[in-house]
């Protein structure tokens, strides 16, 4: 957290002080109530969720576990907005704790307007320092009574000690998997017309815009910190691990990633695991990867998502550009939901009915791998910022004449950009400038043929090139504070004659027009001449009787003129 000065005059110190108070004031609050409750959602957010399940031979499905994921979308001020989505491993404790701290550190001080990207890099590095401590502090009761027990074991065999002290090796166990709850970590601020994006772990951000030719490129903007990433294993090696056995068995210590909060099994705790008992220092870190890129009116949508929502679809379908696949099926939704939140849900639903699928045509098959079997807590969340929703409600202000014409636009050129570098003058830091593995992007591709036609069941679209960003000229800047921020609506500056798209075969949906009578107004459509004759007959014959109909207010007698 930075030190700010007191603007009296005086120095940094008593400032400081007020402000550690009030923060330490505002943790003291209980485990299910935080002071950023009272902090305003943003609502041009959408988040969609699906808790991990287990399937059975019949294709049924069952909860393994509490769902471990959380996130948050508020909306700070008239500049600045806070958006996190945590990813827990082995337990709640640890992304609970995280979705509730992070914030505090991050936003108890405002940011000035003048604040430069390294400022906020360096504010997300001390928060993210300071709150991992602060989470191991909340555990330490269970961190000393986690090593008193194993003191009393000690030089023990494990078969020896459960042998000998049972009770102790049962309730060593249970201490331990508390401490290894952890949790990897998205976050995005957007403040001042700039987007600033730090992780920890493999949970994903990908930005959509519109490029210079008038398609869309989309662009990860974190950092995938797995065994896959060879920044991460000559990290590792340079530690003294063997990184061979490492990228191999997918896993170090008890986890996939190289970078978590908490955890700590592989952090201080890692010389009791055989993989990593030989590291000259912890393996596994809380340093972020953190990068930052302008805000204007070519930014479409950001997604942030858990590394499960990527890992499910890749399972079943095989596909090497599970990125694309994701912004494409976000851009589909965008056509036939009316709220954000709905675009989120729909396509975390499509994923899970595509790995269904796959799993009931596969699920005989003995190589099918276990981890296809099942799948993990599912989160994704969808800022926009300049998207068209096409069924959102409009209020009376907004104004967006070309929204079938700019999805028409999405649906005709979509550019999916692999490379870790900076989307338009963009600023990249972490602890060594890591950067983004892209063997996830080189798997091979595999036939998936139920889940492949699921994922062509929506409207064609042609295939997507590969782009990079270093030449993309830039639209004047997007002023995020004026947006309207209503989740169903939303504006754009760009314009496009859909006749383009007419000549190109996107032909437009034209209703036909109405019929209107000689004074404008809409012709009558239910037609009441033959009740008006039979009114005629039966006063003609004698038998009509005059009856009056009350309605609300208003009194109807028949045979009134």
């Amino acid at each position: 957290m930075p030190i700010l000065s007191d603007s009296g005059g005086g120095g940094g110190y008593p400032l400081m002080m007020d402000n550690t108070m009030l923060l330490n004031g505002m943790r003291q609050l209980g485990s299910t109530e935080s002071w950023t409750d009272d902090l305003p959602v943003c609502d041009r957010t959408g988040v969609g969720t699906q808790p991990n399940h287990v399937y059975s031979r019949n294709g049924s499905r069952q909860e393994g576990h509490h769902c471990e994921d959380r996130s948050f979308h508020f909306n700070v001020n008239s500049t600045t907005s806070f958006y996190g989505l945590f990813d827990g491993h082995q337990g709640q404790s640890a992304a609970n704790f995280l979705a509730q701290h992070l914030p505090a550190d991050v936003l108890l001080e405002p940011l000035p307007e003048t604040s430069t990207d390294a400022d906020v890099h360096n504010l997300f590095k001390q928060a993210f320092e300071s709150v991992e401590g602060e989470y191991f502090q909340s555990i330490d009761v269970s961190l000393a009574e986690k090593t008193s027990l194993g003191f009393q074991i000690q030089g023990m065999s494990q078969t020896e000690a459960y042998e000998t002290f049972p009770e102790i090796v049962d309730r060593l166990s249970t201490v331990s998997a508390k401490v290894s709850s952890g949790t990897t970590a998205v976050v995005a601020l957007v403040h001042c017309n700039r987007l600033h994006v730090a992780n920890v772990g493999d949970t994903k951000a990908i930005l959509c815009k519109l490029d210079q030719s008038g398609g869309y490129s989309a662009t990860q903007l974190s950092t995938d910190h797995d065994l896959n990433n060879d920044d991460e294993l000559l990290r590792l090696q340079k530690l003294g691990l063997n990184v061979d056995y490492l990228r191999e068995r997918q896993q170090i210590g008890n986890i996939s990633v190289t970078r978590c909060f908490g955890n700590y099994l592989v952090k201080a705790g890692y010389s009791d695991m055989a993989d990593l008992c030989m590291a000259t220092d912890e393996p596994v870190i809380a340093v972020p990867a953190i990068k930052s890129v302008p805000i204007d009116n070519s930014v479409q949508f950001l997604i942030l998502a858990s590394g499960a929502v990527f890992r499910t679809l890749e399972s079943a379908t095989g596909s090497p550009q599970v990125n694309s696949d994701i912004v494409r099926m976000v851009g589909e939704e965008f056509k036939v939901q009316s709220t954000l939140t709905g675009v989120a849900q729909a396509v975390i639903n499509k994923i899970c009915r595509i790995h269904q699928d796959y799993f009931l045509t596969e699920m005989n098959n003995p190589a099918l791998p276990q981890s296809s079997r099942q799948i993990d807590d599912l989160t994704l969340m969808v800022r926009n910022f300049n998207h068209p929703l096409v069924n959102g409600i409009s209020s009376p202000n907004s104004r967006s004449p070309s929204l079938s014409t700019m999805q028409r636009r999405f649906d005709e050129q979509l550019h999916i950009s692999v490379t870790d570098g900076p989307a338009g003058g963009g600023t990249n830091t972490d602890d060594e400038d890591f950067g983004i593995a892209t063997s996830g992007h080189q798997i091979g591709y595999r036939s998936r043929s139920a889940s492949k036609t699921l994922m062509q069941s929506t409207t064609p679209v042609p295939e997507m090139s590969v782009t990079t960003n270093d030449d993309l000229i830039l639209p004047p800047t997007f002023d995020d504070s004026s947006a309207n921020t209503t989740t169903t609506n939303t504006t754009t500056n760009t314009t496009t004659n859909s006749t383009d798209f007419e000549e190109r075969g996107f032909n437009s949906q034209k209703a036909d027009p109405l019929d209107l009578d000689s004074d404008g107004r809409v012709a009558s459509y239910v037609k009441f001449d033959d009740f008006l004759d039979a009114i005629e007959l039966a006063k003609q014959d004698g038998t009509y009787q005059d009856f009056t109909v009350t309605n609300g207010g208003s009194t109807i007698t028949t045979g009134a003129d």
